[in-house]
């Protein structure tokens, strides 16, 4: 832990206490201490501004604004006061208290609004609010105090710091208003928030709207801040009047009738409400915990939770909802895992009322079938090639099985009938070409025997003799008069063969 030295040299070597007093223009009614203590707030708000999410450049220039006047007087027991932005020390206190307890009262000081004339502190809105602006004020205070002195903050075990409720004991790092803190942590955790980021909303004008706006968009919340804000006022304003010795009183039975902060808002209360609007209070922000979280996340972080209830009855509840929720999460996962995966059967295949996997109907192959036949349905240049040879004649197929036998082709006349007969209608075993038709712009494929494709541009000319008018092709008497001749010759052959 630093020593008062230590920060001070920190702070004066910084050159921030010399900042500081320009702001205040040197004013001489503030004592070099409290200049000092300033600079060290600013300095310790600076070290946390990314937690807290705020501007301590901002925060230090409206303090000669919001602070009019620091003094210390004989205030008979109680630390500090801030009214009307005049903030009045206990004159006897130690250094370390008195920088805790200033820091408490600058914050209020610093939180501080007049808004259409009624007066408005951190979440408190001149009606109610003082219960969480009181805890989030020791809190700041306390989180600045030990950043400064350079240490952690420690939560412990507090019993018999509730006033009025001996039973309760808050697990707390502050040194007062610790059941205030308690419930504003555990109001943070509800929300998934962190702590640092809900105190920094007290020193916005619109904090508490923020605040509320995030607290009744938690599912089960809508509509419930007012409420919750409400029965937190009536704790403070019971704690208000057991401070000031009327504890005898309020363990009556019959209610007595309470003034809020306000001065104008009444309601009746004693010892049995208000330890059971602390009840009520806790119960409401671990159903808000509950029913906003999953069932892994609380199963990991519910030891947290349970630290902040403060009676044993309180926690005991708690711990067995969570335990109800292990339970059902272990029942859901083992009924999964004993649920057997599906059977898989082949596409098309059924299972009959008896459980029997079946083949597919008839219809249902018929698919298979048609797309077995198409498979091996042979291709167009092998029927072409098939139907070719089936329409050969017999004297071609003579000619053929003639030329595969050498004995027979050494003969002179056999050779020369196969020879006729092949020039006649060549072998459909000849080279197969495809070639592309365009018919009316549709692109289409059209298979070609090439040897019959010679034979036929032999035969015409290379198609001279087809873009000749048709009178014209009748009139060719010299290329009627050789084919009537070479018919006549292949007769007498085939005449002679014969025979």
């Amino acid at each position: 832990m630093k020593t008062k030295e230590q920060r001070y040299n920190e702070l004066y070597s910084s050159g921030l206490v010399d900042s500081v007093k320009k702001l205040f223009s040197n004013r001489n009614d503030i004592s070099e201490d409290y200049y000092v203590l300033m600079a060290d707030y600013i300095d310790s708000i600076n070290e946390v501004k990314d937690q807290m999410l705020i501007n301590p450049t901002e925060i230090a220039k409206r303090m000669p604004k919001l602070v009019k006047s620091i003094n210390e007087t004989h205030l008979g027991g109680i630390y500090g006061i801030t009214d009307d932005n005049r903030i009045q020390m206990e004159q006897s206190l130690s250094y370390e208290d008195k920088k805790l307890y200033f820091f408490h009262e600058l914050t209020h000081a610093l939180q501080t609004s007049h808004e259409n004339g009624i007066e408005q502190c951190g979440f408190y809105n001149g009606h109610d609010g003082m219960f969480l602006t009181e805890g989030a004020t020791q809190y700041t205070a306390e989180m600045l105090y030990s950043v400064s002195n350079g240490v952690d903050m420690q939560h412990r075990q507090q019993p018999r710091t509730v006033r009025g409720a001996s039973d309760r004991t808050p697990n707390s790092p502050l040194s007062e208003y610790q059941y205030n803190g308690d419930i504003l942590e555990l109001m943070a955790k509800s929300m998934d928030l962190p702590l640092p980021q809900i105190l920094s909303l007290a020193y916005k004008k619109d904090g508490r709207e923020t605040l509320k706006e995030l607290y009744e968009s938690m599912d089960g919340n809508q509509g419930k801040f007012d409420v919750l804000m409400n029965n937190l006022e009536q704790i403070y304003s019971i704690d208000n009047l057991l401070i000031r010795g009327y504890g005898q009183q309020l363990q009556s039975q019959t209610p007595l009738n309470i003034t809020m902060q306000d001065r104008t808002t009444r309601f009746q209360g004693n010892l049995n409400i208000y330890r059971e609007l602390m009840n009520k209070t806790e119960r409401g922000l671990v159903a808000t915990y509950l029913e906003n979280h999953d069932t892994q996340y609380i199963l990991q972080n519910y030891a947290e939770i349970a630290s902040l209830l403060t009676t044993p009855e309180l926690r005991n509840n708690f711990l067995t909802a969570v335990n109800e929720l292990s339970q059902e999460l272990y029942r859901g996962n083992r009924e999964q895992t004993q649920i057997s995966p599906p059977v898989e059967i082949p596409k098309g295949y059924l299972i009959n009322e008896f459980g029997e996997i079946i083949r597919p109907a008839k219809d249902e192959r018929q698919p298979q079938v048609k797309k077995q036949k198409e498979e091996t349905k042979p291709s167009r240049s092998q029927t072409m090639l098939q139907h070719s040879e089936n329409k050969l004649s017999i004297k071609q197929r003579i000619a053929q099985f003639l030329q595969k036998n050498n004995l027979f082709m050494n003969m002179s006349f056999v050779e020369k009938f196969v020879h006729k007969q092949l020039e006649l209608l060549p072998e459909s075993t000849q080279n197969i070409r495809e070639v592309a038709v365009d018919s009316n712009k549709n692109k289409e494929t059209k298979t070609i025997n090439k040897t019959r494709e010679d034979f036929i541009n032999q035969l015409t000319n290379f198609g001279a003799y087809r873009n000749l008018p048709p009178i014209q092709r009748k009139s060719d008497s010299q290329r009627l008069e050789e084919m009537r001749r070479r018919r006549e010759e292949h007769t007498q052959e085939n005449d002679d063969l014969e025979r």
